[in-house]
């Protein structure tokens, strides 16, 4: 598993990395990117934060399987229309319908990992067992360092 933490990329430069650490020369099943922004002038105090799963079992694992708005801004229209357009179900934060993410166990901010994927199909590893990372405490220590 290889997780980028783009402070000054944006999200499509880290999209564009899936290619090169899912590529058929490497062995790494999962591909996790986090993007958190500057905070937005017209937000003051608050941050938008994402986070996109890639994962190589998908079928078409160059695009993210889960990509969560995660911070306490919403997204720019710009890159969740760029996302929506190459076919990613963005959720979370400024999407319609969905809670803020303000407090831990909130399961819209929940992401499932799958562990068999995370530990390369070990076959101890049931298929039915996950790792999950709950998006709130991210934003919580990027909030609240």
């Amino acid at each position: 598993m290889v997780i980028e933490v783009g402070y000054r990329e944006s999200p499509r430069s880290l999209h564009g990395l899936a290619p090169f650490y899912l590529s058929p020369r490497t062995t790494i099943m999962i591909y996790l990117a986090i993007k958190i922004y500057p905070v937005r002038t017209h937000y003051p105090g608050r941050k938008p934060m994402v986070a996109m799963l890639y994962q190589r079992s998908s079928q078409t694992h160059n695009i993210p399987t889960r990509m969560i708005s995660f911070g306490n801004a919403p997204l720019d229209n710009r890159v969740v229309n760029y996302f929506l357009g190459i076919g990613v179900n963005v959720t979370g934060v400024g999407i319609p319908g969905a809670p803020p993410c303000n407090t831990p166990n909130i399961p819209t901010y929940q992401l499932q990992i799958p562990a068999a994927e995370i530990f390369n199909r070990t076959p101890f590893i049931l298929p039915t067992i996950n790792f999950d990372l709950d998006l709130w405490e991210i934003q919580d220590r990027v909030l609240r360092p």
